[in-house]
């Protein structure tokens, strides 16, 4: 079944994922060896997700899934500037501690950002056809004429 295979292979490498955080977090290994172990857990992680070909089981995951997949180009473009700057404006310390706090930080961080992205999108990204449509309009003509 599918499905099931679906579900295992991602459970899998998540389990992975997990147990190499857990090793990852353990004071005896040194940066480079666990940067790898991270690395290699994140990618079969990647793989897993990447090759699983069915659809979404849930109509709202797959609504969630498009909306965020419109801009997420547009994301990848513009994050880092402004959650340097937010990041700098809502917390001084060097590293945050482990709690409620720190995630309350990180979704006022991540909240704005996204939203920023969005609004980006609909100037950039969201216009793409319609660029598309004018460029074969207006110089695709000319080139045929010469």
């Amino acid at each position: 079944n599918d499905g099931r295979r679906r579900i295992a292979s991602v459970v899998a490498a998540g389990v992975f994922l997990v147990l190499v955080v857990g090793l990852v977090a353990l004071k005896s290994l040194s940066e480079l060896p666990k940067d790898i172990l991270l690395a290699v857990a994140f990618a079969v992680l990647l793989y897993c997700m990447k090759h699983d070909r069915l659809p979404a089981s849930s109509v709202r995951l797959r609504r969630v899934a498009a909306f965020f997949a419109d801009f997420s180009y547009t994301l990848y473009l513009v994050h880092l500037p402004p959650l340097i700057f937010l990041r700098a404006c809502l917390t001084y310390e060097e590293a945050w501690p482990t709690g409620p706090e720190s995630w309350l930080k990180l979704a006022l961080i991540l909240a704005p950002v996204l939203g920023y992205a969005y609004l980006v999108s609909l100037a950039t990204e969201r216009q793409t056809e319609r660029l598309r449509r004018w460029l074969e309009r207006r110089v695709l003509p000319a080139k045929g004429a010469k």
